[in-house]
């Protein structure tokens, strides 16, 4: 795998391509403009996979695959339902299986903030476990989404305990003791524009203690931008104002944390696995 200029290490361009297809022209080249260019995708459901293999084969080289079933499309489906997308994951992984830009399941986890709840847990539950079984299987790294849910997802992954122990939790919003389970186990954590608020101060404590070793940066885009943007309307390049800002918590320029990521971000994604 071979990238030149930094790493976006999550975002949702494959969103924008078919919300917004008027701005990832725009977006695109103003990150690449910048020296960003690369941009991991963060999976949703079945619809999305096919819109992230439509902007890989648009721009080749520089988007990365992620497959999964998002917390909150399996919060709003049974567990009948959902299985046999959870079949439709699979044999999507495998089809593309040869792809040198599928880097990664995800987006898996928990979510259990009131509004992905109201039909209880399980599907959340049912769908994170089956996609722990998944990259085992494949050796995949994972992309964890967690919100409100941290101690019942260290619960299931340890009751799982998978060999693959790699990956990264996305947008991490828990604390430092939290994210030490993750980083005990392999994992990155990844922090993205909710840094660059200055209330923020679980994320600054985050950026500021995280062993340099597990820091990966990301935009999140088009979602969770930094102050100076709108929800929505976040575009890659900000990646550049969320290394500024962990830059000045950590007494480091800029252009070194975003190296520091990318190494990271390359340790944990690069494809020489065997079985996959």
């Amino acid at each position: 795998m071979k990238i030149n200029g930094h790493i976006d290490s999550h975002n949702h361009l494959a969103k924008v391509l078919h919300t917004h297809p008027d701005r990832i022209n725009v977006w695109i080249q103003d990150a690449l403009d910048s020296g960003i260019g690369f941009f991991m995708q963060g999976g949703i459901d079945p619809q999305n996979w096919q819109h992230q293999i439509q902007l890989q084969e648009r721009l080749p080289g520089q988007i990365g695959l992620c497959f999964g079933i998002h917390p909150y499309f399996a919060s709003e489906r049974s567990i009948t339902e959902l299985d046999p997308i959870l079949d439709q994951l699979a044999q999507c992984i495998g089809q593309h299986s040869g792809n040198s830009e599928l880097l990664a399941i995800g987006e898996l986890g928990l979510d259990f903030r009131p509004d992905y709840v109201k039909n209880g847990t399980e599907s959340q539950i049912h769908a994170l476990e089956i996609q722990i079984e998944l990259a085992d299987w494949t050796g995949l790294p994972m992309v964890f989404h967690i919100v409100q849910a941290h101690l019942e997802c260290e619960r299931i992954f340890s009751l799982w305990n998978p060999k693959n122990k790699r990956g990264l939790m996305h947008s991490f919003s828990g604390s430092l003791e939290q994210a030490e389970y993750w980083m005990q186990h392999g994992l990155l954590i990844s922090l993205g524009g909710p840094v660059c608020h200055e209330k923020n101060k679980k994320a600054r404590r985050l950026a500021t203690h995280i062993p340099l070793e597990f820091l990966t940066l990301e935009t999140d885009s088009p979602d969770q931008p930094p102050p100076e943007y709108a929800r929505g309307e976040n575009p890659p390049k900000t990646l550049w104002q969320v290394a500024k800002t962990i830059g000045e918590l950590r007494n480091l320029d800029a252009e070194e944390i975003l190296d520091i990521s990318n190494s990271n971000f390359l340790r944990v994604f690069r494809k020489d696995r065997k079985n996959v």
